[in-house]
């Protein structure tokens, strides 16, 4: 067939399994001779019918493919042609029975490369095993991180400078995110969007994900020294994390795929990071979470999600996650013995509050404000037992 110059390695989606695709690259070197690199040291190349061994970064005189032998002994046929070929098919009838969405979302995802998505870790274990990546329900830690600030922030530069500004912040948090082996789902706007659990399980995914809230927030202070001229005082993370079983895989359509969760989970996960604004805590979990890290990190009960306790966090109320009520958790990333010690303070009052006993309520709420001014969870409750007070008189 005839050689153009713009010449590209057409991979058959099972070659994905093990290859992301830009870790095969071929350049034309003339009509006929090619130049082929292969960053994954582990696999080979059989060149031709002869079955020749070509060993990465060396050249070759071929006609039209490269066969690749894949682990376990499973080869795919690579084509060689103009960009608009159509792609070649593998060698192996397993592939035959992948649907055609899966097939189409794992030819981009793989070839958008895995680490886009996935720490590295993660990438290894779905090269090895393809069958991760199939939908399925999975026990999973949803983490959304708003930024706090950003309208304040769009309004003292212009569009350029501040999406410098934007795509800083959203790297240092989608670090955080890969380096605890989590999956980078999306960004909306100037929000980011991660999981742990899936594709490949991890049993203590609800630290993971808590560690890298508690990293996240700790980055505040860097990130606003580092952007003193555009940062606004009230810069900071406002953060939702839940943990449950929701479904999992490719989502998209013809023209665009990613990886990620679908479900109440994530519809929980995004309005608890709006309510954590509203209780003015940095980050807000649901019990599931607390219950899934125990006492790993600290955290404090602070309301019940459609009770009179936390009448501020309406935004969860009649909405159509919460099946049953839900107990609210702030998680503290740098809490010290003073902190613990007025959590638990807190958490009595809150109980005496349950229980009705207002007094009891009212007079713990005050003693622990006059020592923590600044605790908006306890300046609220002692306004709301307060009233309730005066309601009975």
């Amino acid at each position: 067939m005839d050689m153009v110059t713009h010449q590209r390695l057409v991979i058959a989606p099972l070659a994905a399994r093990a290859i992301p695709r830009r870790a095969l690259r071929i350049e034309s070197l003339d009509e006929t001779t090619f130049q082929v690199s292969n960053i994954h040291a582990r696999l080979s190349y059989l060149i031709g019918d002869d079955g020749r061994t070509l060993s990465p970064g060396h050249t070759c005189v071929v006609a039209d493919k490269i066969v690749i032998t894949l682990p376990n002994d499973r080869r795919v046929q690579v084509g060689i042609g103009p960009d608009d070929e159509e792609e070649c098919r593998g060698i192996n009838s397993d592939e035959e029975r992948l649907g055609d969405d899966h097939r189409r979302g794992l030819s981009e995802l793989i070839g958008s490369s895995l680490l886009q998505f996935f720490s590295p870790e993660i990438a290894r274990r779905i090269e090895a095993d393809q069958d991760l990546l199939s939908a399925r329900d999975a026990n999973v830690t949803l983490l959304v991180c708003k930024i706090h600030g950003f309208r304040s922030a769009s309004q003292r530069v212009g569009p350029k400078r501040m999406m410098q500004w934007i795509n800083a912040v959203l790297t240092e948090l989608s670090q955080i995110v890969i380096d605890s082996d989590g999956v980078l789902v999306d960004y909306v706007g100037h929000d980011l969007i991660a999981m742990w659990g899936a594709p490949a399980e991890q049993p203590e995914h609800a630290v993971k994900a808590c560690r890298a809230a508690c990293n996240i927030l700790a980055q505040a202070d860097s990130l606003r020294s580092r952007w003193q001229d555009l940062t606004p005082d009230e810069f900071g993370f406002d953060i939702g994390i839940h943990t449950g079983i929701t479904r999992v895989g490719f989502i998209g359509s013809k023209f665009k795929f990613k990886y990620g969760p679908v479900g109440d989970t994530v519809e929980m996960a995004n309005r608890l990071s709006d309510t954590a604004a509203r209780l003015g805590v940095a980050a807000l979990m649901t019990d599931s979470t607390a219950r899934a890290v125990g006492r790993e990190f600290d955290h404090r009960r602070l309301a019940i999600g459609n009770d009179p306790v936390d009448q501020q966090s309406s935004a969860l109320r009649g909405s159509s996650v919460m099946h049953e009520p839900v107990t609210l958790h702030e998680l503290k990333a740098c809490g010290d013995d003073s902190w613990r010690q007025m959590s638990v303070r807190y958490e009595s009052a809150l109980d005496s509050f349950e229980k009705e006993d207002l007094a009891s309520a009212a007079r713990q709420l005050a003693s622990i404000v006059q020592d923590h001014p600044h605790d908006r969870p306890s300046v609220t409750l002692l306004g709301r037992a307060v009233m309730a007070l005066a309601g009975r008189e």
